[in-house]
């Protein structure tokens, strides 16, 4: 007998919709003043951030559409639902976010032959505070919707945002050194610096959706977890190929159990669904299959 479950509901939706658009928004804001600061400045940190926010809309628009499909529910062709879309477009996300790294490093490198004072230092710092203002904002939400909805889309996002914060942080130093102590090459070698950060957030954000599509299992601790949840019901003499993975944000746990096969259908039935109750208070979102087997 299987048996499955899943609790995705619609306060999660919401919240995925939400900041999906939410991101969008920021996104189209964050280029704006940084247009305006680089025009302004000609900083090559500024320039990298600002490339970065470019990257940050088509992220967030392959995101807007992406957490839409993936929230359509299962249907003849999709049985086990559309989460996968999530880890696609994660994919996507860690291409563009590799590539943008190198074209900064280009530009950065490119610096170093023809180094460039930085102008209107004081209007650039101004106009990264203000940046870096809406992008915590941003990531503070985003923090609060993957703690609700485990999405990777969400997690992966908030991720690059963060690193955002650092390099606006970053820039903000870079321009304040820049002026007061006339180190040309200092904006630049935060430009590299900047890179190097997005190129390794990329890649980590590539294996993590890389895994999830190639159904890796869940994390040891996790895995553990699921164990003693199931062993602990009286009724379960053994635990046998248990198997887990993730599509997009959601679990799916199958695994078989032993059982007293004296035991009626009904009562065998019942014990199932305890042993779901008990891990879905546990894994709220989760796919639960589960199959008894009778004791020899």
């Amino acid at each position: 007998m299987n048996q499955s479950h899943n609790y995705n509901g619609n306060e999660n939706e919401k919240l995925l919709r939400l900041v999906t658009t939410f991101s969008v928004l920021t996104a189209i804001l964050l280029i704006s003043i940084k247009t305006i600061g680089w025009n302004l400045t000609g900083s090559v940190s500024i320039l990298s951030s600002l490339m970065d926010s470019f990257l940050d809309l088509l992220i967030s628009g392959i995101n807007f559409i992406a957490i839409r499909y993936a929230l359509k529910p299962a249907d003849e062709d999709h049985k086990f639902g559309h989460g996968k879309a999530e880890d696609i477009a994660a994919i996507f996300q860690a291409a563009f976010i590799a590539g943008l790294s190198i074209l900064i490093a280009i530009e950065a490198i490119s610096r170093f032959a023809k180094p460039q004072m930085v102008a209107h230092t004081d209007v650039g710092i101004i106009i990264m505070t203000i940046s870096l203002f809406f992008t915590i904002t941003l990531v503070s939400f985003q923090i609060y919707v993957f703690k609700k909805t485990k999405s990777n889309l969400v997690e992966a996002d908030s991720v690059h945002y963060i690193s955002d914060v650092m390099t606006n942080i970053a820039i903000i130093a870079s321009l304040f050194i820049t002026s007061h102590f006339q180190f040309i090459y200092f904006d630049t070698i935060v430009g590299l610096l900047i890179a190097a950060y997005i190129f390794r957030e990329g890649l980590k954000i590539g294996k993590s959706a890389f895994d999830k599509l190639m159904d890796k299992e869940l994390d040891e601790e996790t895995i553990e977890k699921i164990r003693e949840i199931i062993t602990a019901h009286p009724e379960v003499i053994k635990l046998s190929n248990l198997k887990t993975r993730y599509a997009g944000a959601t679990p799916f746990i199958q695994f078989e159990f032993t059982m007293d096969g004296r035991k009626t259908l009904k009562k065998s039935h019942g014990i199932a669904h305890e042993i779901e109750d008990s891990l879905l208070a546990e894994f709220p979102d989760a796919e639960i299959f589960i199959h008894q087997e009778p004791e020899e």
